[in-house]
């Protein structure tokens, strides 16, 4: 293991870890395709450990660390929260550890193999958390009907490649999902405290979708990875809406906001962005030079 990789926090802050990966790595290569992990919040998650997401976790016990810290930051017990693009869960995880006493969790996965494993870690969670459930086996757009979803020559080792969007190259094959709009599914009086968006560059049709919650400030805080360049129409739709946009990027001690349009160098993955129609809240949260999602 390279020495960089020692010092990532997820090891610094959780020695325990990186004996756990030695352990692994002196051991044969995984010979299941089923793994249980215990992550730093004490909630079990079953993974695969052949595809890229399941890997990462049982590597480190944590996944995005940016996005997790943001949700451990911005998200308060007792709200309305939303997982969209939830996969096989682990953000939801995040989110129920900080529901422990109440609170909604809306989660939605169209892929039917993920969306079984989804629920299968819901049921897992239950007796750590009094947050509700709200599952949707669904996507979110800018209309309701069925659409195509793509899943990438490399869906079998990532499974978080599935797009409402078809990529420009690679083979693929299409599974047809039924989409709804996230206004059409609320009510009026639903508020959401946080909003987690992934879902592979398809995030401007679900915002589209979600015009007149934008609109009204009932969602306070989203935490989304944009795959178009900046200005993108999804940046632009917040930012019409009301929201100050943020990029957030790991810092050597803990999470950095930093402006919405800056180009960071030697960047690999899409940007994250958080938008927020409280701007001193969210300074506020940032604060602690800290990974306070990894003390659990």
């Amino acid at each position: 293991m390279k020495l960089s990789r020692l010092t990532r926090a997820e090891y610094v802050c959780r020695p325990g870890q990186l004996f756990r990966r030695a352990a692994r790595l002196l051991r044969r290569p995984f010979s299941r395709d089923r793994m249980t992990v215990q992550l730093p919040w004490g909630f079990p998650i079953t993974v695969n450990p052949r595809e890229s997401i399941g890997r990462s976790i049982v590597a480190l016990s944590a996944l995005d660390l940016p996005v997790t810290e943001t949700i451990w930051r911005l998200l308060d017990d007792g709200e309305s929260c939303a997982d969209i693009g939830a996969n096989i869960g682990y953000m939801t995880s995040v989110m129920a550890a900080r529901l422990r006493s109440g609170g909604a969790i809306w989660s939605f996965e169209p892929v039917p193999e993920i969306a079984a494993e989804l629920r299968q870690n819901f049921a897992a969670w239950r007796p750590y958390t009094r947050a509700e459930f709200r599952f949707h086996a669904e996507a979110l757009a800018e209309a309701e009907g069925e659409r195509d979803i793509h899943l990438a020559a490399e869906f079998a080792e990532n499974r978080g490649t599935a797009s409402l969007q078809a990529p420009g190259r690679g083979a693929t094959r299409a599974l047809r999902v039924r989409t709804r709009r996230l206004d059409a599914l609320c009510a009026a009086s639903t508020r959401f405290g946080l909003v987690k968006l992934d879902v592979e560059g398809a995030e401007a049709l679900v915002l589209r979708g979600a015009e007149r919650l934008l609109r009204e400030g009932l969602i306070r805080d989203l935490v989304f990875e944009e795959h178009n360049p900046w200005p993108a129409a999804s940046t632009d739709l917040l930012r019409r809406h009301g929201y100050q946009l943020w990029r957030v990027t790991r810092g050597r001690r803990g999470p950095a906001l930093v402006p919405a349009d800056a180009v960071l160098s030697g960047e690999l993955d899409p940007p994250t962005y958080l938008a927020s129609r409280e701007t001193g809240r969210v300074l506020q949260r940032f604060a602690a030079a800290s990974w306070l999602c990894l003390a659990g």
